[in-house]
Order: structure tokens, then sequence, then C-alpha cells
């Protein structure tokens, strides 16, 4: 009887074994998955701002989660909401515990430019003014280039802005 409830027991334990390892694994590619999704909405982002740099002209793109956009996100990742952060040369997905950062060639500025004319120095102020453009799930922002005066001469600069 002793044999019989220790080779049960055994049985017991290694099912418990088995079980824990196939739920490991599952886990960690549920976690794996999300990490990629959240990877790959940043690259698209950095991918979208770089195509914008590099066109010669006035252009404005809008990117969101529905509507006609030229950047479509996704509402959510892995069932949850997600943050965006456009730094000037970056953008920074976030979602709980995991961050995405990703770069792109050239500057963007996260201030709106108008009607001014500028130098040097007050585009340098205004970027250290305006260091960051947090945006809310699914809001939806724009990508453009402007044309303004600086020094005397027309400069194309890229700026981003969040729709209200």
């Amino acid at each position: 009887m002793l044999e019989w409830l220790s080779s049960k027991m055994a049985v017991a334990v290694a099912a418990m074994l088995m079980l824990s390892s196939v739920t490991l694994y599952f886990a960690n590619q549920r976690e794996s998955v999300r990490r990629t999704e959240i990877e790959n909405v940043g690259r698209g982002i950095a991918d979208f701002v770089d195509g914008v740099l590099g066109l010669s002209g006035e252009v404005e793109f809008v990117a969101g989660c529905g509507g006609e956009v030229g950047l479509l996100l996704p509402s959510e990742i892995g069932g949850s909401s997600y943050s965006i952060r456009l730094r000037r040369d970056s953008v920074i997905v976030t979602q709980q515990d995991r961050t995405s950062v990703n770069h792109w060639t050239g500057d963007l500025h996260l201030w709106h430019a108008g009607d001014t004319v500028f130098d040097i120095d007050e585009i340098e102020r205004l970027d250290a003014e305006y260091p960051s453009l947090e945006l809310s799930p699914c809001q939806r922002f724009e990508i453009g280039l402007e044309e303004i005066e600086l020094g005397g001469s027309a400069q194309l600069l890229a700026f981003a802005n969040a729709e209200d």
C-alpha cells in the first residue's frame, strides 16, 4: 500500500511540474508577443516620422487609431492601453512595465510655429521649453513639414502636434 501511495504521489508531483513548465512557457510566449507588438508600434512611428522628414515640401499627415490617417495605430496592445511620448529625436511607447524607444534621423519640433519669423536662439529656446509631447491612448497627432522664415531665408522644419 505504501508503494502504491508513493507512486501516486510521484505521478502527482510530476504532473504538477509538467503543468508548471507548460504554464511558464506560455506566459513567456505571451510576454514576448506583447514586447514585439510594442516594438512594432514604436518602429512604425519612427519609420513614419523618417518618411515625413525625407520629403521636400510642406506636408501634413495624421496618425491615430481610426478615421483617415497616414499612420494607423492599434487602439490597444494585448488588450491593454499604451502611451506614446514623442521627443525631438525619438518615440517612447510604454505599456505597464514594457517600454520601446525608437529613433529617427533629423529633428522633430514639438511646438506650433504659426506665422512667425524665427532666429536659431528662439528655436533652441522653444525646443527646450517643449522637450516632449505626451499622447493619451488613441489620441490623434499630426506630423508635418512647415516652411518657416529663419534668419531671413525659408527653411523646412518638421513639427508634431496633438489634435484636441
